[in-house]
């Protein structure tokens, strides 16, 4: 019987409900007729029992699969490949996405090089790939099993360069998933520690969004509603981590994130990427270690943008901008101590003989080009350096 779920579209659509994973087969379904899926997630997740259940339902429904679970906790360029080789040789024409972020974006990696020539750094979207990516992509059906990077809604995905031990972004419209399942259910064995790191990964996105230059009033509102569900259940998640109420808020605080954040990042991801690439330290930990401090950098240019947030957030204890500002920074300290995530680098693997390489790579790192205040090399040295 298939679960009773909310169903909507925006940015692609959504499948938001405890048991929504019943609903793989229909969506499946919704692409046509469909041979084989491949069924992409790194190592760890078949050993999980939500594996199961979600094979369960394919078996269920007769639905063959092919299972590549070869993506690591940061995707690589080769196992784009590899993953695509098993797509290709398997007959395969539907891809199940399943896993964290990294699953998702090794999933869509996966997906471009199925159909698509050359090497995946060759659709880099600082280098104009986006535009060599075209409508041959498979189908992508997306189901998250933690709440941080939002890639189930998202247009592009991350992967390293494996040669210049770097990140890029690949980013075409083709690449968003059909749909979005967001099985509350599948979130529950989610350790406390990892729902602090992608709870905060999801803040991040929500508050980089709601901060980053330019114009749009819709992703605003989103960041702004995205906060508030975060402000709501984060820490309920982190310490009961069987609240399906507290875990669907994480879940859609995590899309509205990945949708409010179409209209830019910041400083704060240029400084988390090579926290992963240089020291492996997960991405959703490096954003909520260095969030406080990428805020503090940008209050001087976005005083309206966090009173905003403040008044969201019911901190009223100060009449002016400035003041309210200054409770949505402390706020998000004291959130980020609540729930066990590290307040300096050092303390999740950074080390002082890290930042020269690091600092490369984070100037290098297109998000800071969003950022509402210039970022130079040595903002990006300070940066470090006082969290270290």
């Amino acid at each position: 019987m298939a679960a009773d779920t909310t169903v909507y579209s925006f940015p692609t659509m959504i499948d938001f409900g405890a048991g929504a994973a019943q609903n793989v087969p229909k969506w499946v379904a919704a692409n046509g007729a469909v041979k084989k899926a491949l069924l992409v997630t790194d190592p760890n997740i078949p050993a999980l029992p939500l594996y199961d259940k979600v094979v369960g339902v394919l078996h269920k429904a007769g639905l063959p699969y092919e299972l590549f679970d070869g993506v690591s906790p940061d995707p690589l360029d080769r196992e784009c490949y590899a993953g695509a080789e098993v797509y290709k040789r398997a007959g395969c024409d539907v891809v199940i996405a399943l896993g964290g972020g990294s699953a998702l974006d090794g999933a869509k990696g996966v997906a471009l090089m199925a159909t698509h020539t050359g090497s995946v750094l060759d659709y880099d979207d600082a280098k104009g790939g986006c535009d060599h990516i075209d409508d041959t992509i498979p189908p992508i059906i997306a189901i998250p099993t933690t709440a941080g990077t939002g890639s189930e809604v998202g247009r592009g995905f991350v992967v390293t360069d494996t040669e210049r031990n770097a990140k890029l972004l690949v980013c075409s419209p083709f690449l968003m998933p059909s749909v979005a399942i967001l099985d509350t259910e599948l979130h529950v064995g989610m350790p406390p520690w990892l729902t602090a790191a992608t709870g905060m990964d999801a803040l991040c996105h929500n508050v980089e969004a709601l901060l980053s230059k330019g114009f749009h009033p819709m992703a605003d509102s989103i960041a702004l509603g995205g906060i508030r569900l975060v402000a709501n259940s984060l820490k309920r998640a982190y310490e009961h981590g069987d609240d399906l109420s507290a875990r669907g808020d994480m879940a859609l605080a995590a899309a509205m994130g990945a949708t409010a954040f179409q209209k830019g990042l910041g400083v704060i991801h240029s400084l988390a990427h090579p926290c992963s690439t240089v020291c492996k330290v997960h991405h959703g930990l490096a954003n909520g270690v260095l969030l406080e401090a990428g805020m503090r950098f940008n209050r001087s240019v976005s005083v309206e943008p966090l009173a905003r947030m403040a008044r969201a957030l019911g901190l009223l204890s100060g009449a002016a901008n400035g003041e309210q500002a200054d409770d949505a920074i402390r706020w998000v300290a004291e959130l980020r101590d609540s729930v066990g995530v590290a307040a300096r680098l050092s303390d999740v693997g950074v080390s002082e003989a890290d930042l020269p390489e690091m600092e490369k790579q984070a100037f290098a790192d297109g998000c800071h080009q969003c950022n509402p205040r210039t970022v130079t090399p040595q903002n990006i040295h300070d940066l470090y350096v006082q969290t270290l």
